[in-house]
């Protein structure tokens, strides 16, 4: 039994939510296959869902779920007063700039996010709009590598 391009994509948005809680899973070489199975269209849209998803979780995880942080630290974070002095606008931009970053470490951001009580509203929308370039970048990658293997060497899909 074969599986269709639709469930490929499945998987491969499930794999892409996952790696975040897996340290060194190259992300990129998922997104660059859902660009080659996918296409352009299809394999944007399940990055940017596999992206935005997988780093919604782990800012979540650590804004609630994990109470791990020593006190000393959480007081010594909360001390500095960030929402008073930047306020949303500030951590929203803060947060864009160091999405768009290339190498930037995307999941270390967002784990520091949760963790750092950075307000939700700036987070999720810095995360959508940084992880837009990047889905459309890595499934472009994925469709064009396919053609240009696919002139040589006859591929299976």
């Amino acid at each position: 039994m074969f599986l269709g391009v639709g469930d490929y994509l499945f998987l491969i948005g499930l794999f892409l939510i996952l790696q975040v809680f897996v340290p060194g899973f190259p992300k990129e070489t998922l997104m660059i296959l859902a660009g080659a199975v996918g296409g352009i269209f299809w394999g944007s849209l399940t990055n940017l869902f596999g992206l935005v998803l997988g780093a919604h979780i782990a800012y979540e995880v650590m804004n609630q779920g994990i109470e791990f942080i020593p006190e000393k630290v959480n007081q010594w974070v909360l001390s500095f007063n960030l929402e008073a002095k930047i306020g949303e606008r500030g951590y929203f931009i803060s947060l864009l700039l160091m999405r768009l970053v290339p190498g930037a470490p995307n999941d270390v951001i967002s784990f520091a996010s949760g963790a750092t009580k950075v307000p939700r509203n700036p987070f999720a929308w810095a995360n959508f709009l940084s992880a837009i370039p990047y889905s459309i970048l890595f499934a472009l990658m994925g469709y064009y590598g396919k053609q240009s293997i696919a002139e040589v060497i006859p591929l299976p899909f």
